[in-house]
């Protein structure tokens, strides 16, 4: 089966992006170069990166070295093998590899370079990877004309590294001068924004949510209260009238939100919703916290 669907791309000219990195970039003989480098950059203040960017990293090793069963484990390393064998086939009948930078389970940009040393990993050569990441995307979206080699004619767009990467693949993040349309760009990776306001939470976050207890009495507290719902990551955090709670993760369906008696003053209905730290949009849907006078109230 694996020769017939090979055959039917190449046939098409089908680029093919295999997106290992971002899953499996743990199993890799490069993971703890990998993972240097990725702590290397979530460790700088200057690249306030959200909170989020680190959760996603650390759940993709996490995912595979303490979630996984042994058996699970086997079966990932089973499907990592047949990958890089899927990659070895496709780019000797011909096809057209390419890699792309896909935040999702990764970083931004690292993950693009960890994916063409993947390929390099997978059996391919240095050269191929390169092209992978830039000639071949440029034809796969038909912008070759312009783009994806150094050429006469081509928009000058430069990346200009130290090393050689044909002898050591890595060397690609490592970056020291970029020209973009012919103008210097700083390459200092610091005072990040999110161009688009959610890094990662459209995928993952909860819709629906439950809390528990849902009643309470005003001037009450300090009391825990459960939070469910589906898709809870530990980046998440509780909101109650749009003020964070201080939040600790449970489980991936699970947080535990503490309420203190200044959060509820007065009786009256109070709206819990769940956020991503650092990120301003989207929120789950609402739960309601009623909150009943105090008893003893003059």
């Amino acid at each position: 089966m694996p020769s017939v669907v090979i055959e039917v791309m190449v046939k098409h000219g089908v680029g093919w992006t295999p997106t290992i990195a971002k899953w499996l970039r743990p199993l890799s003989p490069h993971a703890k170069r990998f993972r240097e480098r990725e702590n290397q950059i979530l460790d700088n203040p200057m690249a306030n990166l959200p909170p989020s960017a680190r959760a996603v990293a650390d759940s993709a090793y996490d995912k595979l070295w303490k979630r996984y069963t042994p058996a699970q484990l086997d079966r990932t390393k089973i499907f990592y093998e047949k990958a890089n064998e899927f990659i070895r086939r496709f780019v000797k009948a011909g096809g057209m590899l390419k890699e792309g930078s896909d935040p999702p389970r990764g970083m931004a940009a690292i993950l693009m370079h960890e994916a063409m040393t993947m390929d390099v990993d997978a059996g391919v050569s240095p050269m191929t990877a390169i092209q992978a990441a830039t000639l071949n995307v440029a034809k796969t979206f038909r912008k070759d004309k312009d783009y994806g080699s150094v050429e006469p004619g081509k928009v000058a767009d430069l990346s200009i590294i130290e090393g050689d990467p044909l002898k050591d693949i890595w060397m690609t993040q490592n970056v020291k001068l970029v020209v973009l349309g012919g103008k210097l760009i700083d390459v200092a990776f610091q005072k990040y924004e999110n161009p688009i306001p959610s890094f990662y939470t459209y995928q993952t976050l909860p819709r629906a949510i439950s809390v528990m207890p849902g009643r309470m009495r005003q001037g009450e507290g300090p009391v825990v209260m459960s939070v469910r719902g589906e898709g809870i990551w530990p980046f998440h955090r509780v909101y109650l009238n749009g003020a964070p709670l201080p939040t600790r993760y449970k489980s991936k369906t699970e947080l535990e939100a503490t309420i203190s008696p200044q959060d509820i003053p007065s009786a009256g209905t109070y709206i819990v919703t769940v956020k991503a730290d650092g990120e301003p949009v989207p929120e789950s849907h609402r739960a309601r916290l009623v909150v009943g006078f105090d008893d003893d109230r003059a």
